[in-house]
């Protein structure tokens, strides 16, 4: 039965106290759609407190971060989406709630309650891809921005990739190879 679990769910160190009394309600509703969308997808098991557990722990990994980007995600937008407001303002609504934390399958097709924080416009984005399809489909966006005939988009993705270069060059200098 849900929410009957011994194992209590403490609001991470890094959520603001505004935010901590509305982190078990937002951890419960993510578990249940999780669940919900997960058991019509696949025929598996799947038990809505191992869901609950993955997502408080790839929660307290996050740091507070977004795990595809590094961006600080805006906690505070947790329980504070609106579908009215979303139908009326449209994209203009996506865009001030792209850092609203949600859930990701690291790999959507592995079935596992293996997840990660993200903020809603990475997850819109990255949709069902694993990694390295993301990866993939990022190399192909820069490679078609590079011959693209626009040249503010050619001269864009230029210093977007000569940037990542030196970041990486100095990350790996640095010891630190995967970031």
């Amino acid at each position: 039965m849900k929410g009957t679990s011994a194992e209590t769910y403490e609001p991470p160190e890094f959520l603001e106290d505004e935010v901590k009394s509305h982190y078990v309600r937002w951890l419960n509703r993510k578990t249940n759609a999780l669940v919900r969308r997960d058991r019509r997808r696949w025929t598996q098991d799947i038990t809505w407190s191992k869901y609950k557990k993955a997502i408080h722990k790839a929660v307290v990994r996050s740091e507070g971060l977004d795990a595809y980007t590094g961006e600080r995600l805006d906690w505070s937008l947790i329980s504070q989406y609106e579908n009215s407001e979303a139908r009326r303002l449209g994209s203009e609504y996506k865009r001030r709630m792209a850092l609203l934390p949600t859930v990701d399958h690291a790999d959507p097709e592995s079935r596992q309650p293996d997840f990660r924080i993200c903020g809603w416009q990475t997850n819109d984005w990255k949709s069902d891809l694993t990694i390295d399809g993301l990866l993939d489909m990022c190399e192909r966006f820069l490679r078609a921005q590079i011959t693209s005939s626009d040249p503010g988009c050619r001269e864009r993705a230029e210093r977007t990739l000569a940037k990542l270069c030196e970041d990486l060059a100095r990350s790996t200098a640095a010891g630190n190879p995967q970031h």
